[in-house]
């Protein structure tokens, strides 16, 4: 079997598109936790859609494919690769050159464990929309890499 990267994952992006969209319809309708927790969930999918590999079978079809796992973004973002991870603080930039997009990923950097588990010790997060901004403008970017990478 042969390991391909094709950056980014249209299957995970797509997947993330789903939460992000179920972040806005929650924050239409006032519920912020869980526009929180789905937001949190598409940023870290949008991130795993450029580090993942799909496993190709001798046909040179898609039989699996892998990504990485973990929650935190600064951790995800720094396992990407380094031109990739470029193109997209590019892209991003392209969105906005008003924000610190690698402040704002630390900023919410455990926010989908610790929006989930609040009522634990020491796990509180505050809880704004600007998650749900971040959510949107990474898939923006990501989907102009993917533009780019694949034209």
């Amino acid at each position: 079997m042969k390991a391909q990267g094709i950056r980014p994952n249209a299957r995970i992006w797509r997947h993330a598109e789903s939460f992000k969209e179920a972040a806005i319809l929650c924050s239409k309708n006032n519920l912020i936790q869980p526009m929180a927790v789905n937001a949190a969930l598409a940023i870290e999918l949008y991130l795993k859609s450029l580090l993942s590999l799909n496993i190709l079978n001798p046909s040179g079809v898609v039989k699996e494919f892998k990504a990485e796992p973990g929650h935190q973004f600064s951790s995800l973002i720094n396992r990407i690769e380094n031109h990739h991870k470029t193109m997209l603080f590019e892209e991003l930039e392209n969105i906005s050159n008003e924000i610190n997009w690698d402040s704002e990923f630390k900023k919410f950097d455990d926010a989908f464990v610790k929006i989930r588990y609040w009522y634990e010790t020491n796990n509180a997060a505050p809880i704004r929309h600007e998650i749900l901004n971040l959510a949107v403008d990474l898939g923006k970017a990501v989907l102009a890499m993917g533009n780019k990478l694949n034209a």
